[in-house]
């Protein structure tokens, strides 16, 4: 359970944070720097997640490689 709080919740804080200022922001203008301003906290949240994510599937791989030499 621990791994996937730790995928999932830098997801969850940049969505966190991009809905009040998708609130905040007047959509119906939609530059490119507002929509930068949205993005931004989502993306970086889906890069954390992603970065957890396959540091912890290739350690697991990695540790199923030693588990079965050592059979």
């Amino acid at each position: 359970m621990d791994d996937v709080l730790k995928i999932t919740l830098p997801s969850f804080i940049g969505i966190l944070i991009s809905t009040p200022i998708m609130l905040m922001i007047d959509l119906a203008k939609q530059d490119q720097i507002s929509m930068f301003l949205i993005l931004s906290p989502m993306m970086a949240g889906a890069l954390i997640s992603m970065i957890f994510a396959f540091t912890s599937s290739t350690m697991g791989i990695r540790n199923f490689k030693k588990d079965n030499k050592n059979e």
